[in-house]
């Protein structure tokens, strides 16, 4: 799926000429390969019937005829996308034929990837993007016959002419698509402490009918609230989850900004929402910039350290805080929705904690931290991240904090989600995302 408009919008649409284009290459090619291929066959089954007898023969055209499969279903898709010309506009391909984004070939750059773990995850990704199950057969038949290579070149055809697929292909990773509605989260940030290309340090908002939360303040939080179409002077709360810089650096930026937009004096004061340490530390930043006239009127709101912590409510919200384990006092954070009841819960920065799989148990959607490769105390692995979301038996795992440019890729961290337990919908924040709120919706069409 590709994003508009701050929102990820719907699959590409092609001209009805190119639909037809793509249709009449592979037509073609499908004709001149298997023409070609019984062609070989016949002239070979002539030629060696009298020196290798009917029975050598036959196993020898058998061969051949499953090698002229393989070689004509790449031929295929490699005639109808060359018949439209669309093949710079699609996604890289490696070595191994597995497709990879712009974000996965720059981690590759980086590091080696392991080739046979990645095929086994982009077996499993493939199927869960094919929606037809006439689509599912095909593609299990090239995997039989031509290799998965060839399967996912049919794949990309197949995205490009828009038959039987979920979403465009694009990586390893589905991209969520949602309708509208209310509540949504905006994913403003999703990476780790060290901003990469594609990655800001996480932060999100929820947007409700009654105005806009931010959790976690990054940098540059007012002008990602403008791209994403929100008014950031409908702000109704903030919450920080600790006081590690890329969570609450932005907080003095973001004041001052607010005040510099219009935020009266005598206007409403901004709840500010964090434990003890958390605020101390954000007062004495801001305090350091001196910014008292030029920033609008705050409340402070010290949150103790003690599960499920019921903390803030509204029309349309119940919020909750418990503490996890880091290296600092860290909270996660739970949003519920009065309307459907959605449960969303957000790790914070975490590793393993019984805390956590209480506050989380049974949540529709868990935001979950993936920064370690290997087990880092207040961190999370992916193994780990997925044996937390199989034991709180949440509905669906949203990884975040998480950079492929400096950690596993995202086919490889799906294969450790998977090995901790966990078979459910997994998808990879990005900067931009939207995830709905409302439980009367399905997540993916």
């Amino acid at each position: 799926m590709l994003p508009s408009s701050g929102a990820l919008g719907s699959p590409i649409e092609l001209p009805p000429a190119c639909k037809v284009g793509v249709g009449l290459g592979v037509a073609v090619a499908v004709l001149v390969s298997v023409g070609v291929g019984l062609g070989v066959a016949v002239v070979v089954l002539v030629s060696v019937e009298e020196g290798m007898g009917s029975g050598g023969s036959k196993v020898f055209v058998g061969v051949l005829l499953g090698a002229g499969v393989r070689v004509g279903t790449v031929a295929v898709t490699g005639g109808a996308l060359s018949w439209v010309g669309l093949t710079g506009v699609t996604p890289g391909v490696d070595s191994d034929g597995v497709t990879v984004s712009a974000g996965a070939t720059q981690a590759a750059s980086q590091k080696t990837v392991s080739k046979s773990s990645s095929n086994v995850v982009c077996f499993e990704q493939d199927l869960f993007i094919v929606s037809s199950w006439l689509g599912k057969v095909l593609y299990i038949a090239l995997c039989v016959a031509g290799g998965q290579s060839s399967a996912r070149s049919f794949l990309l055809a197949a995205s490009l002419s828009q038959i039987g697929l979920k979403e465009k292909w694009g990586g390893l990773a589905p991209t969520m698509e949602v309708e509208m509605s209310f509540p949504q989260l905006y994913v403003l940030g999703s990476g780790t402490a060290l901003p990469s290309v594609e990655r800001d340090n996480t932060s999100m908002v929820v947007d409700t009918p009654g105005g806009l939360w931010l959790v976690d303040c990054g940098g540059s939080a007012y002008q990602k609230l403008l791209r994403l179409g929100l008014d950031a002077l409908q702000l109704r709360g903030v919450f920080l989850t600790h006081s590690h810089p890329d969570h609450i650096y932005g907080l003095p930026a973001l004041l001052f900004h607010l005040k510099l937009a219009g935020w009266r004096s005598d206007g409403p004061a901004l709840p500010i929402y964090g434990n003890v340490p958390t605020l101390a530390m954000a007062r004495r930043v801001l305090g350091a910039y001196e910014i008292d006239r030029w920033q609008p009127p705050t409340e402070w709101h010290e949150l103790p350290e003690i599960e499920a912590h019921g903390f803030a409510e509204d029309d349309d919200l119940a919020w909750f805080s418990t503490p996890v384990s880091h290296s600092r006092p860290t909270l996660a954070v739970k949003v519920v929705a009065k309307s459907g009841g959605h449960v969303l819960v957000y790790s914070a920065d975490t590793g393993p904690c019984e805390s956590l799989l209480r506050f989380a148990a049974g949540a529709d959607t868990l935001l979950h931290e993936c920064t370690a490769v290997e087990p880092l105390a207040g961190h999370s692995t992916p193994q780990q991240v997925g044996e937390t979301a199989t034991q709180a038996r949440v509905g669906r795992l949203v990884v975040i904090h998480y950079d492929p440019a400096y950690l596993l890729s995202t086919g490889e961290t799906l294969m450790f989600i998977r090995k901790g337990g966990f078979g459910g919908e997994v998808f990879f924040a990005e900067d931009g995302m939207i995830l709905s709120l409302d439980a009367r919706q399905g997540d993916q069409e």
